[in-house]
């Protein structure tokens, strides 16, 4: 080896060296690091490609462009989502997927051709159509190996937005404990976490944001020199080819600059920087102006202007807040699958905890005058944060959805404050165990995410299976191929606004040649429809074109009841089986041959009030029928009976014990003799709410109306209540207050009037 080489090979070693003793004492971020990496490979693993938030969006839209949407393997694909909104508001990843696409997918190999789902339905959080992108797990290999790509590329765009944090949380505190929990915080998040595990923009959003903040701090610490001028140009317009979220804020650097040239002493060098500025906003308004053609706006700026205006009066600034929540803490499938409550509840604790803590070091700050020139840089932060969730609220207010682009602008400063919120609270020692129980914490909730929007049971071969499961039978078939089992639900009474979870036992009798859609409706009073889903069997992932002769599939289908459901009534369960999208429903049949129609009920559920519902009637009494049911109110409309029209009488039970039986009601209106006018026998509330259904102490208000006649002899005339058992006709017995029994209860004597 020449001297030259060996002076060059130990320059390259000391370089080395110093580089390695200069990172020695940040250890703690390559853990974070590592640890984040593990949670993102963990949750990669467990999620289906193509079943990310917005991957197949990004992903039709780039095979689109490298003209392999005729291609039959991913025509289905480009066709289902060529016009995704989200897609058209990152250049920069639109660009990175094509590139991702023409190197991985140019040419295509025979595959099986990829299915869309029709019930796919994104941005509903409330909604329960399943999320599943294709009826088919992905089979081409190549756009396989492109969505591996791309995710690797989001890791590593989280992996750099968490140095960048570490970096900016070291410069502002001087403390490794606050900037290791910063990075905690950053590299964690469920929201970070899903953006580093998918194929989408998120992850390069915040990468870039973490960029353009920490030249802000910088910028607004010392004033502008010559070698980060090209830095200071080039960052704003990274921000708009990322996403228009991140070009919004990237404004604020050029903030930062114009305070440093005001702070410019003397006329050369604040001529110098001036011209520096200029360019700086000259080339942002020009890849503004690029982007603006490359990628048109859906509507007119003033027509955005007049639905922010609409939106405003619209959305309430609680839905603001809950969606904000949902999308920062983490929400998955399409941003359409929020994580459990109790997650959302703890980490919320935690960010109200972070605001005192931050409101407490914001008085530290002002009143300490050594702590005064770092106090630039937080607020710096804190505009950052404030810019970013103004941008995701008007934008929920326009659109009424989780707008993923505007929160990974936001996770990169939220990670900052609440840090900074959490140790102002901490001694030094307190807060590296805070660091070290945050990162536990969000690791736990990241390897139980429910990082697949696949909400099926795995399918079963042997009907053995169900002998310890808890199925009601049913045996109903369904044309030549479904055999339906039995079901069960995850609870017998539904408070009207919630769900109810219908878990479905199928039998293929032969393997289908069509994918089959089930739809499984809730009906209340009347047969009035109080809930309904419809959903391909295992959310998109079972279609029934592949079970399997003699195949077991268990099938949960969540179903959404009403808010305006008229309660309490039975809700029956029904299922219906189309041929495709919700056509040619199949006549469904008993095990005996019979006909049941094509919308047979299952099974019920009780469909209840949210609240616990108490009356008090005009005329309140105490009369109970047996040990079962007790009359403990009256009430008719009008007072006395009309000749010829009807009189509607309410009654006011209680149900004193569960009760097994359905007993029917009867008001018979009768003349001096017992001779029967007019009358109605039902069951409770014309049927809907039988008595089997109630539960002890429940109240019910059950109408009957009695059409009478235009004309009556025998008078005087009496209104006779009572209860008979509506399988054996056996009348319940009630006790008078002098001892006497009756199988009937008199209200009388009557006047009838004419109309």
């Amino acid at each position: 080896m020449t001297g030259a080489a060996q002076e060059r090979s130990g320059g390259l070693a000391d370089r080395l060296a110093a580089a390695l003793s200069a990172a020695r004492p940040h250890w703690q971020l390559g853990l974070v690091l590592l640890v984040v990496i593990a949670a993102a490979l963990l949750n990669g693993a467990r999620l289906p490609l193509l079943e990310g938030a917005e991957e197949a969006p990004f992903v039709a839209q780039a095979l689109a462009r490298r003209g392999a949407g005729d291609e039959p393997a991913y025509a289905a694909l480009v066709s289902q989502f060529a016009d995704h909104r989200v897609v058209h508001e990152s250049p920069a990843y639109r660009w990175i997927a094509q590139a991702a696409i023409a190197v991985f997918a140019d040419d295509p190999s025979p595959s099986d051709a990829m299915r869309p789902n029709p019930y796919l339905s994104t941005y509903d959080l409330s909604g329960t159509a399943n999320r599943n992108t294709l009826l088919h797990r992905l089979s081409a290999p190549e756009v396989a190996n492109a969505v591996r790509f791309l995710r690797a590329v989001s890791l590593v765009a989280i992996l750099g937005a968490t140095v960048i944090v570490y970096g900016i949380a070291n410069r502002l505190t001087k403390d490794r404990s606050v900037a290791t929990l910063t990075a905690v915080a950053i590299g964690l998040l469920p929201a970070s976490v899903i953006a580093s595990t998918t194929a989408n923009a998120d992850a390069l959003a915040a990468f870039t944001t973490a960029a353009l903040l920490a030249l802000a701090v910088r910028l607004w610490e010392r004033p502008l020199t010559s070698w980060l001028t090209s830095i200071w140009v080039a960052a704003p317009a990274l921000g708009v080819l990322v996403s228009p979220a991140v070009g919004a804020i990237s404004t604020l650097p050029l903030l930062a600059a114009l305070v440093a040239v005001l702070h410019t002493r003397g006329a050369h060098i604040r001529r110098e920087r001036t011209l520096h500025l200029l360019s700086g906003i000259g080339l942002y308004l020009l890849i503004r102006a690029l982007c603006s053609l490359l990628t048109p706006a859906r509507e007119p700026l003033p027509q955005q202007a007049a639905q922010v205006i609409v939106g405003l009066q619209a959305v309430s600034p609680r839905l603001v807040v809950t969606r904000l929540s949902q999308g920062l803490w983490g929400t998955l499938g399409w941003r359409s699958i929020p994580l459990d409550r109790v997650v959302y509840t703890v980490l919320d604790a935690l960010a109200i905890i972070s605001a005192g803590g931050l409101g407490l070091a914001v008085l530290r700050r002002w009143w300490s005058p050594a702590q005064q020139e770092s106090r630039h840089g937080w607020w710096v932060v804190g505009t950052f944060a404030l810019a970013s969730g103004l941008r995701y609220g008007l934008l929920l207010w326009r659109d009424d959805g989780l707008l993923s682009e505007s929160l990974s602008a936001l996770t990169v400063p939220t990670s900052l404050l609440l840090a900074a919120g959490w140790c102002a609270w901490l001694p030094s020692r307190g807060q590296w165990m805070a660091s070290l129980g945050l990162a536990v914490a969000l690791f736990v909730t990241a390897l139980v995410l429910p990082a697949t929007t696949q909400r099926s049971a795995p399918p079963e071969m042997n009907l053995a299976y169900l002998a310890d499961e808890n199925v009601a039978p049913v045996g109903i078939e369904y044309g030549d191929d479904l055999y339906l089992v039995g079901y069960s639900i995850d609870r017998d009474t539904v408070p009207r606004g919630q769900t109810v979870t219908v878990r479905l036992v199928w039998l293929a009798r032969r393997r289908p040649a069509v994918d089959y859609t089930v739809s499984v409706e809730v009906t209340g009073r009347q047969r009035m429809q109080v809930g309904i889903a419809n959903s391909m069997p295992g959310g998109g992932a079972l279609p029934t074109s592949d079970w399997i002769p003699g195949q077991i599939i268990q099938d949960e289908i969540v179903v959404p009841i009403s808010p305006v459901a008229h309660t309490p009534t039975r809700g029956d369960i029904r299922v219906t089986v189309y041929r495709g999208v919700q056509r040619d429903p199949l006549e469904a049949e008993a095990p005996n041959g019979a006909s049941l129609g094509t919308s047979p009920a299952v099974g019920a559920i009780r469909v209840v009030p949210p609240y616990e519902t108490r009356y008090e009637p005009a005329a309140p009494m105490q009369i109970d029928w047996g040990e079962s049911v007790r009359l403990f109110g009256f009430g008719v409309n009008p007072v006395q009976p009309r000749l010829g029209d009807e009189w509607t009488i309410d009654l006011y039970w209680e149900a004193l014990r569960p009760m097994t039986e359905d007993y029917t009601v009867f008001a018979h209106l009768v003349n001096a003799y017992g001779r029967i006018l007019a009358q109605t026998d039902e069951q409770p509330l014309q049927g809907d709410y039988p008595t089997s259904l109630w539960r002890q102490g429940e109240q019910v208000v059950d109408r009957h109306v009695i059409a009478v006649p235009e004309s009556m002899s025998g008078g005087p005339f009496y209104l006779r209540i009572g209860l008979y058992s509506a399988s054996t006709g056996e009348r319940l017995i009630h006790t008078a207050s002098d001892g006497t029994t009756s199988d009937y209860l008199t209200f009388g004597p009557l006047l009838p009037e004419l109309r």
